[in-house]
């Protein structure tokens, strides 16, 4: 473990440092200023990762699985808002803010679940992921670093999920996670002193790339943002039971995974008076929530809002 502590110390500490050489080399730059600021504010949340592995490794505080999980959850929270917000920046699209708005419902299972910490990093995993697709969308200037975090996106989902069927130790992954991050922050920076980034550069990509990868890219696409309906459709039904339960005085707990089912709740109550309506509200909820979608959305929400009404059904 002293090793694996040591591996992780040096994989931060280089996070953190390049961090700081870039906010240092391009903070004066107009071009790149208000990408490099919030991308370099990233800094303060592996610094604090550092510290606390720093006093892990001196044994000043015992490690647990469990802590780190926690804090490591809250670095990819503020890692994923500020690139969220980075990727705002520069396509300047507002129906980002529907991605942000999947996420943040998405969080909402988190609650639920006895692994609060793990689907708050799985999540975050699939913000990223999709982020880094549209990067490469929207700018040849940052693919590199879009393909890098793409990677890092992706290999840290597989390491989650198998953290999710109980294959390995946190802290081992975490470590892996964050290598393939540093690589993502180094072509990061070495692209951001490319030609300043707009989205209109994405008429010419796509005229240059090939029918294969346009179907890849958005194959891929598709699949992470249907995996985010669900997961939000799957939140906002076991919420609903689990509140509605609380109203009636009822105890709760969530089974995230059990011999391959879907995530449910296990409610008891001393009385059945509610018993009718906790089962609905589950089913209500979404329908609800999808109808709201489906008459203030645009094509795009309305799509979403029929996959949303869809997973509720399977889901109950």
């Amino acid at each position: 473990m002293k090793l694996l502590l040591l591996i992780n110390l040096a994989i931060t500490f280089l996070i953190s440092f390049l961090f700081v050489l870039g906010f240092y080399r391009y903070h004066k730059d107009e071009k790149v200023k208000k990408i490099i600021y919030p991308f370099s504010s990233i800094f303060f949340a592996y610094l604090a990762l550092f510290i606390i592995s720093v006093l892990w490794f001196f044994d000043i505080t015992a490690y647990t699985p469990k802590d780190f999980n926690l804090i490591y959850s809250f670095v990819l929270f503020i890692q994923t808002l500020i690139l969220f917000r980075i990727v705002y920046l520069i396509n300047q699209e507002k129906n980002l803010f529907y991605l942000l708005f999947a996420y943040i419902v998405t969080l909402l299972l988190a609650y639920l679940s006895s692994y609060l910490s793990l689907f708050f990093s799985l999540t975050s995993f699939f913000l990223i992921l999709v982020l880094s697709f549209i990067l490469i969308r929207i700018s040849d200037s940052y693919k590199n670093a879009a393909y890098a975090g793409g990677i890092y996106a992706c290999v840290s989902l597989i390491l989650g999920f198998l953290l999710l069927l109980g294959f390995g130790e946190p802290f081992l992954y975490g470590t892996i996670s964050n290598f393939f991050f540093l690589f993502f922050v180094y072509f990061f920076l070495k692209n951001i002193c490319s030609k300043p980034l707009t989205h209109k550069e994405s008429s010419n990509i796509i005229q240059k790339e090939s029918n294969l990868m346009l179907f890849v890219r958005y194959f891929l696409f598709i699949i992470v943002l249907t995996n985010l309906v669900l997961i939000s459709t799957i939140g906002i039904h076991e919420l609903s039971h689990v509140a509605t339960a609380r109203i009636y005085d009822c105890e709760s707990r969530t089974i995230v995974y059990e011999n391959g089912n879907y995530p449910y709740s296990e409610i008891i109550c001393d009385n059945l008076t509610g018993k009718i309506i906790i089962s609905l509200a589950g089913v209500i909820t979404p329908i609800l929530l999808g109808l709201f979608l489906f008459v203030l959305g645009g094509r795009f929400i309305k799509a979403i809002s029929f996959l949303m009404v869809g997973f509720n059904i399977i889901a109950s």
